[in-house]
């Protein structure tokens, strides 16, 4: 049962999945839904996703995006683009795979917890700041993309502890992750709601 007044993913849904969820229903019924049954819908859906990572291998956990995409075993359901240090020269490429959910996998200067996990609107309310050199800002590679395609776009950030090799701990983060979406991948399991719980809950 989704606890509408509590869950994190169902809000955001019920603002900007309607149009998304009417696209996916129409890939398994005809039946005219409602907008709160077109928003479930959409979060129970296995989902296209596109693993985008950014950054530098050879400088430690800026490699971090970087190590994640190389791990992950692609399907037809999970996607994956090393962007390296410039992910606008790939925006072309992510809008031909046609995702339901793109993921950016970066790391950022920031405060505090040593991960962020952004969704959409809090991504430009949070402006990650990536410790590699971009031509374009963020928010620039964010809007276009909100422009060209109908995905949810996330932001999953870890915060470095050393340029000179991965450290332990962004390691495991990185391995947490890797884990976590091969998991639900071949348990049929990829869709909005069941991976955002499931990194919020890995991550914590």
């Amino acid at each position: 049962m989704i606890n509408k007044s509590r869950s994190p993913i169902y809000g955001t849904m019920i603002r900007s999945g309607i149009n998304r969820g009417s696209r996916l229903a129409g890939r398994i019924t005809n039946t005219i839904l409602s907008v709160d049954n077109r928003c479930i819908l959409y979060i129970l859906l296995i989902v296209r996703m596109l693993l985008c990572g950014i950054g530098n291998k050879d400088r430690g956990d800026d490699g971090f995006g970087s190590y994640i995409v190389e791990n992950i075993q692609e399907s037809d359901c999970l996607r994956k683009i090393d962007c390296t240090l410039f992910p606008e020269n790939y925006l072309n490429k992510m809008v031909s795979e046609n995702p339901d959910l793109i993921i950016f996998l970066d790391a950022v200067k920031r405060q505090g917890s040593q991960t962020v996990l952004l969704k959409d609107e809090e991504i430009l309310k949070n402006s990650p700041i990536s410790v590699s050199t971009h031509n374009l800002p963020f928010s620039a590679i964010y809007q276009f993309l909100k422009a060209n395609t109908q995905a949810e776009i996330w932001f999953l950030g870890v915060k470095p502890g050393s340029f000179e090799k991965m450290s332990a701990a962004t390691k495991t983060v990185a391995n947490k992750i890797i884990n976590t979406l091969n998991s639900l991948d071949k348990q049929k399991n990829l869709n909005i709601l069941k991976t955002y719980e499931t990194l919020f809950t890995t991550l914590r």
